[in-house]
């Protein structure tokens, strides 16, 4: 009967509307991981049905602009620049089961090793839409959930950024048990997950990790977590606790 009322909450919560992110630390960190995934970023401008797709080379966070270069070969032997009118793009890239989608206003484009190299400036503000099978909980900042990671060459403590009944996001101190924690799945070994909800018992769960990077403001580990599959016992257990932060979350809207 629960296993059956999880899977009616997973299914309403993926039809919930897109989350729109204005923040420009968050924006930067979005950029940020597109180029880190290396992840194809499909480009259209507005007015035109060509569609392009480029990878992002370079995010300036200081000047809020980011360079991109398509795969698409050219004639040029050397860097140019040519000179645009003003243009409004938009963008859609994937990653981590995220599907994002923004306008940027293009800066300037050219030719460079023999690639289509643009640049842009920020966007305003990005639409994130998650396709997860499990809809992801994002806690209140001042009520984040801790979490302590032991793997086979140590252990560290952090945050829950988000958690689903699949995995979380956890964000973690830039020191050195935190990377050998999370660089021990190279080796396909798992990490023991223990996630405590305030004063209530702590869900313990094994993960891999499924990806990290460093956080370019904050200098945090952003780990990515993805759950061995969870045991009845407790798939209700963080069920009963995921249930409760969107209460509360609900209460501040």
């Amino acid at each position: 009967m629960q296993s059956n009322i999880s899977s009616q909450r997973d299914s309403i919560a993926e039809k919930q509307p897109p989350r729109t992110v204005d923040s420009p630390a968050h924006i930067a960190l979005l950029l940020q991981r597109l180029m880190d995934a290396d992840c194809a970023v499909t480009v259209t401008q507005t007015g035109d049905h060509r569609v392009t797709q480029f990878f992002i080379t370079s995010v300036n966070s200081a000047q809020h602009t980011m360079e991109m270069c398509s795969a698409e070969h050219t004639q040029s032997r050397g860097p140019t620049v040519t000179e645009v009118k003003p243009a409004n793009l938009h963008l859609t890239s994937q990653i981590d089961g995220v599907f994002l989608s923004f306008s940027a206003d293009l800066i300037k484009q050219g030719k460079y090793t023999e690639k289509n190299h643009t640049t842009l400036a920020f966007p305003k503000e990005v639409l994130s839409t998650q396709q997860r099978e499990n809809y992801r909980i994002l806690p209140r900042m001042m009520n984040r959930p801790a979490i302590q990671l032991d793997g086979p060459a140590g252990s560290t403590c952090g945050e829950i950024a988000n958690v689903s009944m699949g995995g979380a996001l956890a964000l973690l101190p830039n020191n050195r048990d935190s990377q050998e924690v999370v660089t021990s799945n190279a080796d396909g070994q798992l990490v023991m997950c223990a996630i405590t909800f305030d004063e209530d018992p702590t869900v313990v769960t094994s993960a891999r990790v499924c990806h990290h990077h460093r956080h370019p403001a904050t200098g945090e580990i952003i780990a990515g977590l993805t759950f061995i599959p969870l045991d009845r016992e407790t798939r209700v257990q963080l069920q009963r606790h995921t249930s409760r932060i969107e209460r509360e979350n609900a209460r501040w809207r």
